[in-house]
């Protein structure tokens, strides 16, 4: 039986395909079956997908030179279905998205990412992993001291700072790691300028004190010099 769910490398395009296949059939019915299926229902789809998923993905056969484009597919597909399966977990339980619930899904994520990311050796879910981390810390803030604006801004560059000497200390030893790193430094000071950029978009999905409180929503000269250094 177990043999049935090792994929084979040989095989391991048409295994991807498929639990890609599946990944996205798992979020359409997510949205289709919203109104007509409870969290608890849609939770269970999703715990049945992401446990299939998971334990091919677990099962693939560890190479040298770490892991094929299908093992990383398998790793995203397994985090989504996470992601999925935590969303109507609290939905269920809480019925309620509040900066708690966020911070503890997103601390989920972040640990998923970074369990495929250290025993796998995917630099993917490395990316994936800081992405959770950053999102974990904002919301952590908002949660316990319910940052203005320039406080968010305040954090999201202290998340790039640290990315930032983490992708440093791994470019030798761990190059692909340490780009990932740097993107998600990247990513992070680009939330910092979306903040006035897509004000009323970011003030939805990172600041949920909103945009429009203390602070306002002008960068300044200052936030404009750390974007444009922060590319070099």
């Amino acid at each position: 039986m177990l043999g049935l769910l090792t994929p084979q490398p040989f095989r391991g395009d048409q295994v991807a395909s498929g639990a890609v296949v599946l990944t996205t059939l798992v979020a359409l019915l997510e949205l289709r079956l919203a109104d007509d299926v409870g969290a608890g229902g849609r939770l269970a789809i999703a715990v049945v997908a992401l446990a299939f998923i998971t334990v091919l993905a677990a099962r693939s056969p560890v190479e040298p030179g770490g892991p094929r484009g299908y093992q990383v597919a398998l790793y995203v597909c397994s985090w989504s279905l996470t992601l999925i399966a935590l969303l109507n977990l609290v939905e269920a339980t809480d019925g309620e998205a509040t900066a708690r619930t966020v911070f503890l899904v997103a601390g989920a994520l972040m640990l998923a990412a970074g369990a495929w990311a250290r025993r796998r050796d995917s630099s993917t879910m490395t990316l994936l992993g800081a992405l959770s981390g950053v999102v974990t810390v904002i919301a952590f803030a908002d949660w316990t001291v319910d940052p203005s604006t320039e406080g968010v801004r305040w954090l999201l560059a202290g998340c790039a700072t640290v990315l930032g000497f983490a992708a440093v200390a791994r470019r030798d030893h761990r190059p692909f790691h340490a780009a990932q790193l740097a993107n998600a430094g990247a990513l992070a000071i680009g939330a910092i300028l979306a903040t006035a950029l897509l004000a009323p978009v970011v003030g939805v999905l990172l600041l949920p004190a909103g945009l429009g409180g203390e602070g306002g929503v002008e960068l300044g000269a200052g936030w404009e010099l750390v974007g444009v250094g922060s590319g070099f």
